[in-house]
């Protein structure tokens, strides 16, 4: 059966067949296993081992009711075992939501047609007394609902479900930048929008290893604490050091002692792509663009003379590199290459062969140059 508590916004239910034919339902909390019997892929579906109903995941169950009917979608409570369990968990959740002992009970009696038992009622009393218990508080609720709604968005958005890890590098790279000019600009309204860009990125990755069962946000978590503990000794622990550039050193000393020295960081690099592509499509909108691939082409074999040339003088290399830099840009650009993502995939082939050189040669400064483009050549061959 499938009964309505509260009309379109939740039920109760003990039949998997009346809940997947209802066309209203959009989230299932389960007592139990049971994924594999609700295949629809428009119905949210959570699960909770109750098979004996604790305090602790009675709280989980209640914080996702809440969290389906703050977006709007009607849930059950679904248990395989029969209607009074889902019936004692609704209880529970209308007591939560209206603190409203007697009229929660007397609803629910009525909806289910049955009659609790004497040691139900006590379970129902004892939680009303420790209602607040369920709540969390402002910044613990906050994080919840914005991962659970991540999640769905992963479910049920066909553009979020597409989405990798690396389908999302133009946008883990462009969200800070713009973070920063917000900051530039001293706009806390802008800061605020741009740190919530920046959360969706860090919650998007997260999410998408945990279906790939590789980590968690808990895991992210866990990692950036032991990081910031580790890494401040000087209020952890016993180091002694007061002043800020001392900081810092003892920051880079335990990070590479901790990780050794990486050789090859584009970070900085990406954004500057990212902000340069941005100042060219500001100039394409007002009608300055190149009209042709040839021309862009032309522009860069112009720019390598000008280099040459500069070169030749000694003086003015740098902004001869740049302008090189930027027409090599314009081209990515105008062919609609992401030119942060195209460096990154060629950066990230290079570290790979680099690394494979450095554990086939050992000590690379004392092998010959001939020596080591064979080396180069072979692994580039083998993949």
């Amino acid at each position: 059966m499938l009964v309505w508590i509260l009309k379109n916004k939740f039920a109760i239910s003990d039949s998997t067949k009346e809940i997947t034919k209802n066309d209203k339902i959009r989230a299932v909390l389960s007592t139990s296993k049971v994924k594999n019997k609700i295949t629809k892929n428009s119905i949210e579906v959570r699960e909770f081992n109750l098979n004996k109903i604790s305090l602790f995941k009675t709280r989980e169950l209640i914080l996702n009711a809440q969290f389906f009917e703050k977006i709007g979608f009607p849930f059950v409570i679904y248990s395989a075992d029969n209607i009074a369990k889902s019936s004692l968990l609704a209880v529970i959740y209308l007591i939560c939501r209206d603190k409203d002992e007697k009229n929660a009970i007397a609803l629910i009696e009525k909806k289910a047609g049955l009659k609790f038992k004497a040691l139900d009622k006590e379970f129902v009393k004892s939680t009303a007394k420790n209602v607040e218990l369920f709540a969390l508080n402002e910044i613990l609720d906050a994080f919840f609902t914005i991962n659970e709604l991540i999640k769905i968005l992963r479910h049920q958005c066909p553009w979020d479900r597409e989405q990798t890890h690396s389908s999302l590098i133009p946008e883990i790279i462009e969200e800070p930048l713009e973070l920063v000019e917000e900051i530039n600009r001293s706009n806390s309204e802008g800061i605020k929008e741009e740190l919530g860009d920046v959360l969706l990125q860090i919650l998007l990755h997260s999410i998408i290893s945990e279906e790939e069962k590789k980590f968690n946000i808990v895991d992210v978590i866990d990692k950036l604490y032991e990081k910031m503990y580790e890494r401040h000794p000087h209020v952890f622990g016993k180091s002694k050091v007061k002043e800020s550039k001392e900081v810092l050193e003892q920051w880079e000393d335990i990070k590479k002692r901790k990780n050794g020295d990486k050789t090859l960081n584009i970070a900085k690099i990406l954004a500057s792509f990212i902000t340069t592509v941005d100042v060219q499509e500001a100039a394409r909108k007002e009608g300055l663009d190149f009209i042709s691939v040839e021309q862009i082409e032309k522009k860069i074999s112009e720019e390598l003379k000008e280099l040459k040339e500069a070169r030749e003088l000694g003086e003015g290399v740098s902004i001869e590199v740049g302008d090189l830099l930027f027409s090599v840009i314009n081209l990515a650009r105008f062919l609609k290459i992401d030119p942060a993502h195209a460096l990154f995939l060629s950066m990230d082939k290079f570290s790979e062969r680099f690394e494979s050189l450095k554990k086939k040669g050992g000590n690379l400064t004392s092998i010959s140059n001939n020596k080591k483009d064979k080396m180069w050549e072979e692994i580039k061959k083998n993949g």
